[in-house]
């Protein structure tokens, strides 16, 4: 499968999901990277999280209550059956119940709460598509309320028990029956029976229950006992009322304060809503005025790359955003500080100058702003001071914030499933940036901090000079990034493996991982007894030979490139990778036209070639250490067949013409050794005998 096409040029994909703009081909291994497609890369526009972004837009609301989320072991319905269990023993204790009689009212209590959760169990299982669901055993007769229970638990229980058998007026009764109590003697279960009550009128009587999601709150408030956030979850109901009766600033307010009591389920309950907003463009200019309800409407315009349409970039979803921010700007407000993610949302869109207005009308300072800003003057060719946006905005970011992935489905067809640090992002285009001024080491240095490997080793390899790039590595702390997929790299190493491809051994040696460095010093210890001219013949084929077999067997550690074309970066596992494809020997390989390579870096990319540029590179060193080793080793010797024999192997399969000299000089040299008659035979190489262990 080949790589993605991607369109480069003048922005591009309305509403595109934003992935990290990382340039992928097919297969998990491949590393992200921004530079293949670097017009694409630096235009993009940025894709904000849902779930993040209205996190930040709630922070200012002060909870009156918190909410208690299931663990992750737990259902909402054990939940309520161990806290109501929890409240029961509290009460029990507190009226200093015999331990007999307290110990048999919660084991009768809690097989009750048991049997009437596996009734309404079982009635929401009735339809055929559940036919085959296991249901939980249930009682046999109806569900007794124990004797001796305190009043509150009494009521509270037979409310239950009808509310799952679905008697509604019963369970209705029991809880009022509760609250009608003295205030002394329903602490435990009255903020309980009153949300109960609120759900049990969510069906025929929407604005009943408000009053009774209200009074939770209320009751809770003043002190009633409410141990899983009823209190809270009861802004969500209440917001659902108002969502039916099309009260979208009341509901959006409602479960912002659910979000920011810590409700997760609230995030999805906001998208649900603001959907359902966006559906009304009637109510657009009321909601338009509103402050919170504005801004987190565009909280999802800008987290979403179709919230209507049939596909990134339709006519649907441009029309909406257009339709939005026109709505916004009726409302006469301006300066507001949402401003940035509306130039966002315009950004998305390709319309490059409503962008550039809400840009500009966004708070000093704002990283989003600068950001989209730093895209508008790449439009426009001034690279010089879209890097100045771009550091402001990389500045602005805090060190911690993280996006989640994207909310689309786009992110997870480009297996982009990892957390997104918008400053790291920001780095990363602003490396691109500096590769365009030519400023090599602070782009180096940008894509290092960004953890964009494949780009920091591009630069560290292919554009800087090996003693540039040593400078840097003595000048620089932080030199091993996390690629994107979770391997630690080091460049400390990768100037190793150029130092060695150059026979700069002194300078590699210390640079090289404890576990190499040892097989690197065998090898440069053979290589130099192979060439002393002071050794015997004997010992330099010897040394050399040994030279040539480490380098054929750990070549791609030792000497390997971290690109192409040997491609360590994956293992040596594939050929033509982004950013070498074809083997590309005249200029890096680099879509679009804005950020193309400059004529310096083109010289770089070419200075910095190797004299062998094939890939497996090494392997040819090796034949040719072998082939020096033959050289002095003598003829029809069963042992220089053998090194002429396996050196040309190491060759055939991938460059049988450069093979070609060892299977002459085989047949020359050693015609009448074994291996030598079955290369005349053959007319090439033969298979080695196996060894022996």
């Amino acid at each position: 499968m080949s790589r993605p096409t991607r369109r480069s040029g003048l922005v591009l994909l309305a509403f595109i999901a934003w992935i990290g703009t990382a340039a992928l081909a097919c297969g998990p291994f491949f590393p992200n990277q921004l530079l293949p497609d670097a017009d694409f890369s630096a235009l993009a526009p940025p894709q904000a999280n849902f779930g993040h972004e209205t996190q930040r837009l709630v922070a200012t609301i002060k909870p009156r209550f918190a909410a208690v989320m299931p663990t992750t072991q737990e259902s909402p319905q054990q939940q309520s059956i161990d806290a109501d269990l929890a409240d029961l023993a509290t009460a029990l204790t507190a009226t200093r119940t015999a331990a007999p009689d307290r110990n048999r009212l919660l084991a009768q209590y809690r097989q009750a709460r048991v049997d009437a959760e596996a009734i309404a169990q079982a009635a929401a299982h009735t339809d055929a598509a559940h036919a085959g669901v296991v249901r939980p055993a249930i009682a046999a007769g109806p569900i007794q309320t124990p004797a001796g229970l305190p009043a509150e638990f009494a009521d509270y229980l037979r409310g239950v028990i009808a509310f799952d058998r679905q008697d509604y007026a019963a369970a209705r009764s029991a809880w009022s029956d509760l609250l009608a109590l003295p205030e002394s003697s329903r602490k435990n279960k009255s903020v309980w029976a009153a949300f109960m009550l609120g759900k049990s009128y969510m069906s025929d009587n929407p604005a009943k229950a408000a009053e009774f999601f209200a009074m939770t709150r209320t009751l809770a408030a003043a002190g009633f006992v409410d141990r899983v956030g009823l209190a809270a979850s009861s802004l969500g109901w209440e917001a659902q009322v108002d969502l039916r009766n099309d009260k979208f600033t009341d509901a959006i307010h409602l479960y912002a304060q659910q979000k920011a009591a810590g409700d997760s389920t609230a995030t999805q309950s906001l998208r649900i809503a603001c959907t359902r907003c966006l559906e009304r463009p009637q109510s657009w200019p009321s909601l338009a005025a509103d402050p919170l309800a504005r801004d987190i409407i565009t909280a999802l315009l800008v987290s979403s790359s179709n919230v209507f349409g049939d596909g990134i970039g339709d006519s649907k979803t441009i029309a909406l955003v257009h339709g939005w921010i026109d709505a916004v700007e009726k409302t006469g407000a301006t300066n507001i500080d949402g401003a940035d993610r509306l130039a966002l949302a315009a950004y998305q869109v390709n319309d490059l100058v409503l962008a550039r207005r809400w840009a500009d009308r966004s708070a000093a300072g704002s990283p989003v702003a600068h950001w989209v800003k730093a895209k508008l003057l790449i439009h426009d060719g001034q690279i010089d001071k879209a890097a100045v946006e771009m550091a402001a905005a990389a500045t602005a970011f805090p060190v911690d914030e993280v996006w989640a992935p994207a909310d689309n489905e786009e992110g997870a067809a480009y297996g982009r499933t990892i957390a997104l640090h918008p400053r790291q992002q920001v780095q990363g285009e602003l490396g691109l940036l500096d590769l365009q001024r030519q400023q090599y080491a602070d782009a180096l240095r940008l894509f290092l901090q960004s953890n964009y490997w494949a780009d920091a080793a591009y630069v560290a390899e292919r554009v800087l000079t090996v003693d540039e790039l040593a400078d840097f590595v003595k000048r620089s702390n932080d030199l091993s990034p996390i690629d994107w997929f979770g391997n630690k790299r080091d460049l400390r190493y990768l100037l190793a493996r150029r130092l060695a491809r150059l026979d700069r051994s002194t300078e590699a040696l210390p640079l090289f991982p404890a576990d190499l460095a040892k097989t690197y010093k065998d090898y440069i210890a053979n290589l130099a007894t192979g060439r002393n001219k002071n050794a015997t013949p004997d010992a330099q084929a010897a040394a050399l030979w040994k030279a040539a077999q480490i380098a054929r067997d750990d070549g791609l550690e030792l000497f390997g490139t971290e690109l192409g074309p040997d491609n360590f970066i994956v293992e040596g596992m594939f050929g033509a990778m982004a950013g070498a494809e074809d083997n590309q020997k005249e200029k890096p390989y680099r879509v679009g036209k804005l950020l193309a390579p400059t004529a310096n870096e083109i010289a770089r990319f070419v200075a910095s070639a190797l004299t062998i540029d094939k890939r497996f590179h090494y392997r040819y060193q090796a034949a040719d250490l072998a082939w020096q080793a033959a050289a002095l080793m003598p003829d029809e010797s069963d042992q220089t067949a053998e090194v002429l024999c396996t050196a040309g192997t190491w060759l055939k399969a991938r460059d049988p013409a450069a093979a070609d000299r060892f299977y002459k000089a085989l047949c020359a040299r050693c015609g009448k050794t074994t291996l030598g008659q079955q290369a005349i035979a053959l007319h090439w190489f033969p298979d080695l005998p196996t060894k022996k262990a």
